[in-house]
């Protein structure tokens, strides 16, 4: 991802996981907490976003509830229409 393409919650790098190793030849990875990519794929709310949203529900990588939680970090537009999506995902068996 791009850092102007992620509406990400604000402390979203404390939760993230880096990856380094020999085998990435200096390259370093960074994995951000299941809740946080799935706040992107809310606020992006493109076809493929919304597919991968609805994996990380139903395969309980993430849940509405911990979503919900990191609004917060958001501006408040961007929370509302966040929490807007979610509720529509969180709907979906």
């Amino acid at each position: 991802m791009k850092r102007d393409q992620l509406d990400e919650p604000s402390r979203w790098r404390e939760r993230a996981t880096i990856i380094r190793s020999d085998a990435t030849a200096g390259v370093i990875g960074i994995c951000p907490h299941p809740s946080d990519l799935a706040i992107s794929k809310l606020a992006a709310w493109r076809e493929k976003d919304r597919e991968f949203l609805t994996a990380l529900l139903r395969h309980h990588i993430t849940t509405a509830d911990e979503i919900e939680s990191r609004l917060g970090e958001l501006d408040d537009a961007t929370a509302a229409l966040v929490r807007l999506r979610l509720r529509s995902a969180a709907e979906i068996p």
